[in-house]
């Protein structure tokens, strides 16, 4: 209850391509524990379809050209999650894979105006998903230590307190 409260309050960051359902994503194993915003942000510029099987083969050209065993579902994600460790696939391909074609649209690669916005909003997503699991268990834990407290006084409680904060420059 805690959860869906807050998470009414906060914003979320989505991307409005459409070319795979959520559905096509819970069911696709190699997908499934990645967000579709993750995802269609990391593959905002490659060309092709958009599904997750274009997705797939694009990974797997890329551990057949630097011949990587993604055999098992455990090489897999590791691999996938190395590749999408980048800034976005054309990237990836860019430095792991050097002489193998980039599969961007060069039109809308690295030096696109867009790219550092889009890295900024993922590191804000990350830390709003942070700040919002950070927040759920702060609010299990008042609510175990006193009862039965209202969700909307907690959340008062912390933005008083927020507004109170004086923050520094720490660098």
């Amino acid at each position: 209850m805690a959860g869906a409260l807050i998470s009414k309050k906060w914003k979320k960051f989505l991307l409005t391509e459409d070319n795979y359902t959520q559905e096509e994503l819970k069911s696709d194993r190699l997908w499934n524990d990645l967000s579709q915003e993750d995802i269609d942000g990391f593959f905002w510029n490659a060309r092709g379809d958009g599904s997750l099987d274009y997705y797939t083969d694009l990974l797997l050209d890329l551990s057949d050209e630097i011949e990587r065993d993604v055999g098992s579902d455990k090489a897999w994600q590791s691999f996938r999650d190395e590749v999408m460790s980048y800034k976005d696939i054309g990237e990836a391909y860019e430095i792991m894979a050097p002489k193998k074609e980039d599969p961007v649209d060069l039109g809308t690669a690295h030096d696109s105006p867009g790219s550092v916005g889009r890295q900024s909003e993922k590191k804000e997503r990350e830390l709003k998903d942070k700040a919002q699991e950070l927040i759920i268990q702060a609010i299990d834990d008042i609510k175990k230590e006193f009862g039965d407290v209202n969700v909307d006084e907690i959340l008062q409680l912390f933005n008083d307190e927020i507004d109170a904060y004086e923050f520094t420059d720490e660098e």
